[in-house]
C-alpha cells in the first residue's frame, strides 16, 4: 500500500465516522457538545495510526531496497562483463 493510498483509506474512515457521528446527532441519540469532545480524540487518534502505518511501509521499503542492493551488487561482482549480455 503506497502512502497516496494509505490516505485515502483514512479520508474514507473519516468520513465513514463523520456521517455515523451526524446520523447519531440528527436522531437526538448523542449531544452535540460531547460528541465534538469525542471526535477531537477521535481525529488524534486516527492522525497517530496514520503516522504509524506509513513508518512501517517506510521500514519494509528501506529493508526490501537494502536487499536489493545486495542482489545487485553481488552480481555485479559475480557476472563478468561478457556474460551480462
Amino acid at each position: 500500500m503506497t502512502s497516496e493510498e494509505i490516505s485515502n483509506l483514512y479520508i474514507r474512515i473519516a468520513f465513514q465516522y463523520e456521517s455515523a457521528l451526524n446520523q447519531l446527532i440528527d436522531k437526538g441519540l448523542v449531544d452535540k457538545n460531547l460528541a465534538d469532545k469525542y471526535k477531537e480524540a477521535f481525529y488524534n487518534s486516527l492522525d497517530e495510526e496514520k503516522l504509524r502505518t506509513s513508518q512501517k511501509i517506510k521500514s519494509h521499503t528501506e529493508i526490501i531496497r537494502s536487499y536489493m542492493r545486495g542482489i545487485i551488487c553481488e552480481d555485479m561482482v559475480n557476472c563478468t562483463p561478457s556474460s551480462r549480455q
